[in-house]
């Protein structure tokens, strides 16, 4: 069994009957659940002076590896006439860049590349930035909009230079590209899947998309007007006219309405094709070898799916279920895609089936 600890107040507390600890690509900050139901335990223990409390900074590891840095969000006891439980629930620090606005003062630059203008956003929280990927050229201008959180904001300034803002699990943010490992062990139907089921969809993709840079005057001007400040980008797999035009989030060149345009076709083309797995354990050999983590490469083999092929694992849940039904014990379930939903090179042609 895992040893899942959280430390909070200089304690440590151990022995969760039932938990769930989600990390992904799309969520900025991981969560965590912990959950203990015993009549013989003593909550106020557990709640007194300096104990768990709503607000506490905090940390949850897995056999010693620190997965989750935050803060504690909700610590609810319970009793009843036969029993007492108690859960604990909370975030990473980088959740607060979700729940909180952007206000920044100056509130817009100029000439600052990435790194440099996340660095101001995230300044004010107290979150450290980690750059592991190249951030591209400058922005010529860049402002927060009224009202945005400050996750927003990131978000929209890393789609334009095709960079992922994750949270690290240390407290940390940290601007990086998709498919950053792999990992060795292959998902495979008979094997160690437990379950698992596709989804194959067209119906979020598009013929062509077109980006326009925003220009003064947008509303009442013709569309010929700004062609010199458009970007083309195709799927060929869409065989009939479906077209999607898109206002670009900032103003920029002709290179960045196009690098605008590949993420989005390659976004939609890339989570079109979509597995979800269920294994045993929390590693790649069930007990033993590496956590599954997401942002890294798994091969998966499906007969039954009819797939046979390399895919990123954008998020995972860590989840453990006392008793003795057949979800009972410790499983990992795995959300996946195919790499080019988080790239901006342009997708290349795959051929199968669902493709």
């Amino acid at each position: 069994m895992p040893d899942v600890a959280l430390h909070v107040n200089g304690a440590i507390y151990r022995n969760w009957k039932e938990l769930g600890i989600h990390r992904g690509m799309d969520d900025l900050a991981g969560s965590f659940n912990l959950s203990i139901t015993d009549p013989r335990l003593k909550t106020g223990e557990w709640l007194g002076g300096k104990r768990i409390k709503r607000g506490n900074a905090c940390s949850v590891s897995i056999d010693g590896e620190t997965v989750i840095t935050g803060y504690v969000g909700k610590v609810r006891p319970r009793f009843t006439d036969t029993t007492k439980s108690i859960s604990v629930t909370g975030r990473d620090t980088t959740g607060d860049l979700v729940d909180c606005s952007a206000i920044n003062k100056p509130s817009e630059w100029s000439g600052y590349t990435l790194d440099r203008l996340v660095g101001e956003i995230v300044k004010p929280f107290g979150i450290k930035l980690h750059v592991q990927t190249d951030i591209g050229r400058p922005f010529e201008r860049f402002a927060l909009q009224p009202g945005e959180s400050a996750f927003q904001a990131i978000d929209r300034a890393c789609k334009q230079r095709g960079v992922l803002p994750m949270a690290d699990g240390l407290g940390g943010l940290v601007l990086c590209r998709a498919g950053i490992g792999r990992h060795a062990t292959a998902l495979e139907e008979g094997k160690n899947l437990k379950a698992a089921g596709g989804d194959f969809s067209m119906d979020q993709r598009h013929s062509e998309y077109i980006v326009i840079g925003q220009q003064p005057g947008f509303e009442t001007g013709a569309a010929a007007d700004f062609a010199h400040g458009a970007a083309r980008v195709t799927d060929s797999a869409v065989m009939r006219y479906r077209p999607l035009m898109i206002v670009a989030e900032q103003p920029g060149d002709g290179g960045n309405l196009k690098d605008r345009a590949i993420w989005e076709c390659n976004t939609r083309i890339g989570r079109g094709d979509a597995v979800d797995a269920t294994v045993f354990g929390w590693r790649e050999h069930g007990l033993t070898g590496p956590l599954w983590k997401p942002n890294n490469l798994v091969r998966v083999k499906s007969p039954d799916l009819d797939f046979d092929g390399e895919l990123l694992i954008q998020s995972v849940d860590y989840n453990l279920k006392d008793g003795d039904g057949s979800d009972a014990g410790t499983t990992a379930t795995l959300n996946l895609v195919r790499k080019e939903a988080f790239a901006l090179l342009p997708a290349p042609p795959v051929k199968g089936l669902w493709q």
